[in-house]
């Protein structure tokens, strides 16, 4: 049978180990850079009072509540992402041990 024109021609996928790798890395990196901002000053901003300067100071805790749980599920997902490289290419490894035995 050939194969399926609508499917991409290296596989169903069409994402190979060094991408997913890649992705990973990205993801940890910007992980760091968001854990990285200072919103120190958010909380310091000065002014003539007003409700502008009390909404900033305000909403500098959770800012950084905020961005903390973003960059700590960047960090998880890139964690979850290089085990499914590793249990994919496992899986593939062992199916193509077992398709290239020789038939009884």
């Amino acid at each position: 049978m050939p194969p399926d024109p609508r499917l991409p021609a290296s596989g169903i996928f069409s994402i190979s180990p060094s991408e997913i790798t890649s992705t990973a890395r990205i993801w940890r990196y910007r992980a760091r850079l968001i854990a990285e901002i200072d919103f120190g000053r958010l909380g310091r901003v000065t002014g003539p009072s007003s409700r502008v300067v009390a909404a900033l100071r305000a909403a500098a805790a959770p800012v950084r509540t905020a961005t903390t749980a973003i960059g700590s599920r960047l960090s998880t997902m890139s964690v979850d992402l290089e085990l499914f490289r590793g249990v994919v290419e496992d899986e593939d490894t062992s199916s193509a041990r077992t398709l290239s035995r020789p038939k009884p």
